[in-house]
């Protein structure tokens, strides 16, 4: 395997590089690897550590980005999983894909359920991906999941209308 990889780089590369001796090539073969290993170990052991099974549905008032106290309580409760999973990444995802406005409100729910896990819970924003104005949901609802392994996205994100207001 690290033969035919440095083979592979070498094609690509030469005449730019060339690995001189049998030996760079073994060490630059077995530092690939590494690397390699690194990565998807990575990736492995956030899945076999992630122990969140299932995850609720926040509502809230139409029209509104103010986090109802019942979500408040919930978001309590999930905050502790969270904690306990430290390479748990988590995905806020809102709807409201079809006017302004939907876009606005989805992006002002998603800054809701982040902002209140990172300044009442005490939980790292980068611990979450920040995804509004989704398709084919509920506009007055975030659904949370654990994000997928090797999932990346922003755990910010500008509003779309920086000047519209929402309640």
């Amino acid at each position: 395997m690290i033969t035919f990889v440095i083979l592979l780089i070498e094609m690509h590369m030469a005449p730019r590089f060339k690995f001189s001796t049998t030996l760079t090539r073994l060490t630059f073969g077995v530092i690939l690897m590494s690397l390699l290993m690194g990565v998807s170990n990575k990736v492995f052991s956030q899945v076999s550590q992630c122990k969140i099974d299932a995850l609720p549905t926040i509502v809230f008032q139409s029209k509104s980005a103010k986090l109802l106290n019942s979500a408040q309580t919930i978001l309590n409760t999930v905050s502790e999983q969270i904690k306990e999973n430290p390479l748990c990444k988590i995905v806020v995802a809102s709807y409201g894909a079809n006017s302004k406005d939907g876009q606005q409100l989805s992006w002002a729910h998603v800054n809701s359920v982040i902002n209140y896990f990172v300044e009442k819970r005490g939980i790292a924003a980068d611990r979450f991906i920040f995804s509004y104005g989704n398709e084919g949901g509920d506009p007055t609802t975030v659904d949370l999941r654990v994000a997928a392994p090797g999932e990346d996205g922003p755990s910010k994100v500008p509003p779309p209308f920086p000047g519209m207001r929402t309640n």
